[in-house]
């Protein structure tokens, strides 16, 4: 029998785990982090006032991130939640030659003079007094979430119950996990004044099962921010991460070679997450790999889009990190690039991080045939389902995509044989352009449900999508 700590390896090695900055797993009790106790208020006014100073040295800007989240972990035999509190202010300024930028985490009116005298050359300009403007507020969601562990505590352990009744004696571990991040943003420059508090939250319920010889992981997430809709995941979510980690116990590996493959909603999102978001990107490929707008670079069932606005996105967002209000983007429609990400999607991952380019809600267009049809105009291949991780190389425009499980098409049906542990690959432009069909009802697929320091929050929503790839 597994020990407990690889138990908790091999969670950490299958789905994409849900995090908030500086969470602690389950049996930790992670210290709080705090932040200064500054009204953010009394913040913004001060960056008004430094905005209109600096302005006399060029184009200036400043930016407030104030954040604060936890997140509750309950599994078999422990329960734990974990907070973190953290503040941060850049100040930039754009001269018409270069842009220099500034970042503290001491909000305090000596620390941000400190931080405003930092950027500035040569002498220092007469103090000028910024016109009294409230800035325009906006809040996702607009009812409020509770900060109080306990009451998070209490939804894990809710979450934890119903994933325990899921399985059967073949699932020998389940953990469930609920948290929030809450983060105030105040965008500062001379045009506009600009504030957002978005509350995002989310729940994830992992299964492990233990074949005699191995062990295998699945999970169900949701992220949102539409309030506390996240922490109530459907049963049939759960049920199929039941369903799936059942069968990667009795899988065998699948066959090499090039192959029909149907992926699911959520190894959809996978890809279009890790791949196509990074290859809409400017400068992201090579040249001679990288998609131009006008070009074809997939199939006429290909039409993808990013939008920001969605309602109760978990990458919703009013403005960038820039400054630029958010709007839907067309990035391909009918196979042909209409678009690339640009301004309205610079994020910043952490208060203090560079703002980059980044996807928000990406949506995949559906189709007009069921699941059931697309897999019916199938003779022979693979469904792709499960766990998923994609890799983009970027000098080669080669996709390397990992997923759990795979069930075998013989004749346009299921034949009840399942493959597990696929690795798949193929050039991203042959894979788009080789798509056949797409299902209708486009599916949530939770690829990117962590709220770390690493990458913007982000999700994906697709439907099946039938292509060609390689099976390794």
């Amino acid at each position: 029998m597994l020990t407990r700590r690889e138990v908790l390896r091999a969670l950490s090695l299958s789905a994409g785990a849900l995090a908030i900055p500086g969470a602690a797993g389950c049996g930790a009790h992670g210290q709080r982090v705090v932040a200064s106790q500054r009204r953010p208020e009394d913040v913004h006014a001060q960056l008004a006032e430094l905005v209109t100073t600096l302005s006399r040295h060029g184009h200036a800007s400043a930016r407030m991130i104030v954040r604060r989240g936890s997140i509750a972990t309950v599994d078999i035999g422990e329960q734990a939640v974990s907070g973190h509190d953290d503040a941060g202010v850049v100040l930039a300024i754009a001269d018409g030659h270069r842009l220099r930028e500034a970042a503290t985490s001491d909000i305090s009116a000596d620390g941000l003079a400190a931080l405003a005298r930092s950027l500035v050359t040569g002498p220092s300009p007469a103090p000028a007094t910024a016109p009294a403007r409230a800035p325009r507020s906006f809040t996702l969601p607009a009812q409020d979430v509770s900060h109080e562990p306990k009451n998070w505590l209490a939804r894990a352990a809710e979450l934890a119950r119903r994933a325990a009744s899921a399985g059967d004696s073949r699932i020998i571990y389940w953990r469930a996990r609920a948290g929030f991040v809450d983060t105030d943003t105040f965008h500062v420059d001379p045009r506009v004044q600009l504030r957002q508090r978005i509350v995002r939250s989310a729940a994830e319920a992992s299964l492990l099962a233990w074949s005699g010889r191995w062990a295998a992981a699945e999970s169900a997430q949701h992220g949102t921010t539409a309030g506390l809709a996240a922490t109530t995941l459907p049963a049939s979510a759960i049920a199929g991460a039941a369903e799936r980690v059942l069968g990667l116990v009795y899988g065998r590996p699948p066959p090499a070679g090039m192959h029909a493959v149907i992926l699911a909603p959520q190894v959809a999102a996978t890809l279009l997450l890790s791949c196509v978001a990074p290859a809409l990107r400017a400068n992201f490929l090579a040249a001679e790999a990288a998609p131009r707008v006008g070009q074809k670079f997939g199939s006429d069932k290909v039409t993808i889009g990013d939008d920001p606005t969605l309602a109760g996105g978990f990458g919703s967002y009013a403005f960038d990190d820039t400054g630029h209000m958010a709007r839907k983007t067309q990035l391909i429609e009918d196979g042909v690039v209409t678009a690339l990400l640009g301004d309205g999607h610079r994020r910043r991952p952490a208060p203090m991080a560079a703002a980059a380019i980044a996807p928000s809600n990406l949506l995949w267009a559906p189709g007009t045939l069921s699941p059931s049809q697309v897999i019916a105009a199938v003779d022979a291949g693979i469904v792709v389902s499960g766990t998923a991780g994609a890799w983009l190389d970027p000098a080669t425009g080669r996709v390397t995509l990992r997923a759990s499980l795979g069930h075998r098409i013989v004749s346009g049906r299921l034949s009840g044989e399942v493959y597990r542990d696929l690795t798949l690959t193929g050039h991203l432009r042959a894979i788009l352009g080789q798509v056949t069909a797409v299902s209708t009802a486009p599916a949530p697929g939770t690829a990117r449900l962590s709220i770390t320091d690493r990458v913007p929050a982000a999700t994906a929503i697709a439907p099946h999508v039938a292509t060609r790839m390689e099976v390794l």
